[in-house]
Order: structure tokens, then C-alpha cells, then sequence
């Protein structure tokens, strides 16, 4: 099963880890982290990036209904996106972090659009 080889593998590097820190050594390597490896420093193959989309489509998204959907109980996708967003820009993050706090669940938005909210998923 796919799940419980993930979780070996997470756990024995996590094992590892610790003890290269009770040893006292590999402390540099474990700050060492690699966009081109995968968590246990397996070579990753990355997927050719898609073209860039216009800036309009992503608004477009917090537009439409799925921004309105519910993110829980007590607000939509739109107002949890805000209110990262205001978060963040209160408590002196620069543009870009703002922004980031804003965007952080599109995906829900655009997987909204393929799959209806009341669809069962398998």
C-alpha cells in the first residue's frame, strides 16, 4: 500500500534525523533542504510548467459563486481569503506574504469548478 510506505519512509527519516541530532552530527544537514529532491532526498522529476494564465482568470475565480461557497461554518471561501489576507497585512508581512495569505486555498476555488460541492468523491 502506497500510504504505509509513505509513512515508513517518513519515519524511519525521521528517525534518522534524530539520531544525527543526539549524536550531534548532520546538524547542517538537517537545514538543508533541496527544491530538486523529494523529503528524503530522493531525486525529483519535475513536471513541465504550464504556460502562465491571465491575472483576470484568477480573479474571475474569487468572482464567481465557489468564492461563496462555505470554507466551514462561519464563512464563505472569499471571507477566509480576506481575512488571511488582513492578517497578515496587520501584522507587518510585506506584499508578496500578503498575498500569499490571500491566494492559499484557490485550489478550492478552481477544484469547485470540476467538482460540484454536493459530488461524492471517491
Amino acid at each position: 500500500d502506497v500510504r504505509q510506505a509513505y509513512y515508513a519512509d517518513k519515519r524511519a527519516e525521521l528517525e534518522a534525523r534524530e539520531a544525527r541530532r543526539r549524536s550531534g552530527s548532520g546538524a547542517q544537514a538537517l537545514a538543508q533542504l533541496s527544491i530538486n529532491e523529494d523529503f528524503l532526498g530522493r531525486h525529483a522529476e519535475r513536471p513541465p510548467r504550464p504556460p502562465p494564465r491571465p491575472l483576470e482568470e484568477l480573479l474571475q475565480l474569487y468572482r464567481g459563486p465557489q468564492a461563496h461557497q462555505p470554507y466551514d461554518e462561519a464563512v464563505s471561501e472569499l471571507q477566509h481569503a480576506l481575512r488571511c489576507a488582513a492578517c497578515a497585512r496587520r501584522d507587518g508581512a510585506d506584499d508578496a506574504a500578503v498575498a500569499a495569505a490571500l491566494l492559499h486555498d484557490v485550489g478550492h476555488l478552481v477544484v469547485g469548478d470540476l467538482f460540484p460541492a454536493d459530488m461524492e468523491l471517491d
